[in-house]
């Protein structure tokens, strides 16, 4: 298979373990750079063989957008917060978060609340927000002149502050788990691959219940309730932290 992968991107290091990685395994890749504002790429390649990419949101769109195969794993339908809820219930780390427009978000009493998009197309990333600041940001979001991708209908999930131990996030391939990463302990940024064996357990237990793709990431919180899941993610688009890049090679070149 040939993988396609994105230069330039800093902010995920695993990238770097990935090239080496399919080098070693004499796998076909090829480095190319994203023309912002899916400008397609350069250099401006076609394939014909199987081929998944590697990088941000525009590369997985430019995937879909030229028919590759299976290229990205990214069904609109599937990554919403309804599916999960759907599939999970209570399970959920916010099961009882309300899906509303951008221009509604406000329209509850909590003066520090969590915020992230309905769906995985990386307009903004999941962040708490204090109402005053939310609000400065709505009058920009509306005003005629605004240049962010995220506009008043945009729905939006907004829920309360929940406290969480750990956040683990897994690579599920056909149902299965392939490989997991700690990232997270008490709020500050960890990095490790060995991951808690009950948290893999909760992990592979819920990723045979249902995915919201057939390739995806999963993430998993442990919370002063229990285990629950955070939400699911692209897997064209995610950080791998500490996870194993060969596993998830060779899990990718099996299913294909």
């Amino acid at each position: 298979m040939h993988w396609i992968i994105q230069e330039n991107m800093f902010w995920e290091k695993a990238v770097e373990r990935l090239a080496k990685t399919l080098s070693q395994l004499d796998i076909k890749h090829t480095s190319v750079k994203v023309i912002p504002f899916d400008g397609g790429l350069e250099p401006d390649i076609e394939v014909s063989e199987p081929a998944v990419v590697v990088g941000s949101m525009s590369l997985s769109r430019h995937a879909v957008r030229k028919g590759w195969t299976p290229g990205a794993w990214m069904k609109a339908e599937g990554f919403g917060y309804e599916a999960y809820i759907e599939a999970f219930g209570d399970l959920m780390l916010n099961h009882e978060a309300r899906v509303v427009r951008f221009a509604d978000a406000l329209d509850h009493d909590m003066e520090a609340f969590f915020i992230r998009p309905d769906d995985d197309g990386k307009l903004f990333a999941g962040t708490v927000m204090d109402r005053s600041d939310f609000a400065e940001w709505q009058a920009k979001i509306a005003s005629a002149d605004s240049t962010w991708t995220v506009t008043p209908d945009t729905k939006v999930i907004v829920s309360a502050l929940k406290t969480i131990q750990t956040e683990t996030r897994f690579v599920v391939v056909d149902s299965e788990v392939i490989t997991g990463s700690l990232y997270k302990v008490g709020g500050r940024v960890r990095y490790d691959g060995q991951v808690s064996l009950a948290v893999e357990a909760f992990a592979r237990q819920q990723a045979r219940v249902w995915t919201p793709d057939r390739v995806c990431v999963l993430d998993v919180a442990e919370t002063d309730e229990g285990m629950r899941i955070v939400e699911f993610n692209n897997f064209n688009s995610a950080g791998w932290y500490e996870c194993d890049i060969r596993r998830i090679v060779m899990a990718i070149e099996d299913f294909i």
